[in-house]
């Protein structure tokens, strides 16, 4: 069973391109091929650190999770909601399809049938022939990615700060989970410290786990906690008062640590609550539940008469809908981009005459014949 680990388990970001360099000379190449994006028609603005880190993110779950082809949807939408827009799902899976093409087909350990579904998906999208040159010229000079994709989990002390359901990412605590994701660090100590967070979030966690699981589980944990003292719950020998009171007192630091974080969860959880009771109200209440469809709001970015103006917008739907969004609701908003696209390469769908004036201010006149809408800018006289 694959524990279902969040992010910063799988990648910790790293902050410059050297860094990335460094990690791996064949990010040279890459990122040269990168910068050329930003010219005409591919018109690429992001930057280039939040790429690359979200590449090898998508690359290193990818190979942990070991996904078929229905999977691969959850990955676009991931992507979506991470970067903002549609045309960094094609940009970060073009780019990561070539990175992982150059890793030697004996360390590649990843589903040939969702390697050929991102394949078919993409392979027709405005990115993918840029790298596919670049994997091409690589291979004729044999050169291959040497690095391995393994988890590259964040520092065990940014655990401790933030909620984490280790009952979630376990799945009710199995064994294999658990050993899965404190092997994850590398670090005796950090290694320590997971098996801690864990064991202290069985204490406070209802689990349906019988006493011969448990038994396994305190066998398993006992490597981890040797040559320190053992935690609370497998205690089984007779302690002294003074044991038991530095005992308690360990115990009561740890739920306050988890009551803080728990505090934080259910502050966010409520304004999740608050902002889906919006909504989902029938009735107006003061204004709070009014609701706008998913086509007005679409509309409303479409008559947008610069992307900049429905950029947030995009990027706002691209995260609320992860994961929850139909092909349908996907489309919609991906066809945003694809309107402001259009009018870059000179090809402009206006549904109404109001819709033209808006994009071309009053100063203009609009001539309709059949399905053609042509214009001519009038020069304004002082």
């Amino acid at each position: 069973m694959t524990p279902i680990l969040p992010r910063q388990m799988l990648w910790n970001d790293l902050i410059t391109m050297d860094e990335f360099f460094r990690l791996e000379p064949v990010n040279v190449t890459f990122f040269e091929v990168f910068v050329t994006l930003r010219e005409e028609p591919f018109a690429v603005q992001t930057d280039e650190v939040k790429v690359f880190n979200e590449v090898y993110y998508q690359i290193t779950r990818m190979l942990f999770e070991y996904p078929m082809p229905a999977s691969l949807p959850n990955y676009i939408a991931d992507i979506k909601a991470n970067m903002g827009w549609n045309y960094s799902a094609e940009l970060v899976m073009s780019m990561a399809f070539f990175l992982f093409s150059l890793i030697d087909k004996n360390d590649r350990p990843l589903n040939k049938f969702f390697t050929k579904a991102i394949n078919e998906k993409f392979c027709d999208c405005l990115y993918w022939n840029p790298f596919k040159h670049c994997f091409e010229e690589l291979k004729k000079k044999k050169r291959h990615v040497n690095y391995r994709f393994h988890p590259r989990p964040i520092e065990s002390e940014w655990l401790n700060e933030h909620y984490i359901n280790w009952f979630k990412i376990t799945h009710n605590y199995d064994l294999l989970c658990i050993e899965k994701v404190i092997n994850l660090w590398s670090n005796a100590d950090e290694k320590r410290e997971v098996a801690r967070m864990i064991n202290d979030s069985i204490l406070l966690t209802q689990t349906n786990k019988n006493a011969a699981d448990l038994a396994h589980i305190r066998h398993f944990m006992e490597v981890y906690f040797i040559a320190d003292e053992k935690p609370a719950i497998w205690y089984c020998k007779e302690e002294s008062y003074w044991e038991e009171c530095e005992r308690l007192k360990n115990h009561i630091e740890v739920i306050e640590k988890e009551k803080k974080v728990l505090q934080e969860r259910i502050t966010e959880l409520k304004a999740d609550n608050d902002r889906l009771n919006t909504l989902l109200e029938k009735k107006k209440r003061n204004g709070k539940a009014r609701k706008f469809t998913l086509v007005q709001i679409v509309d409303y970015c479409k008559g947008c008469v610069a992307w900049d103006d429905a950029k947030e917008i995009v990027k706002m739907l691209n995260k609320l809908l992860r994961q929850v969004a139909t092909n349908e609701d996907s489309e919609l908003v991906d066809s945003i981009e694809e309107e402001f696209k259009n009018r870059i390469r000179g090809n402009i769908h206006v549904g109404s005459v109001e819709q033209m004036n808006a994009i071309l201010g009053k100063n203009a006149k609009i001539t309709i014949y059949g399905r053609q809408i042509q214009f001519r800018q009038i020069k304004r006289t002082l």
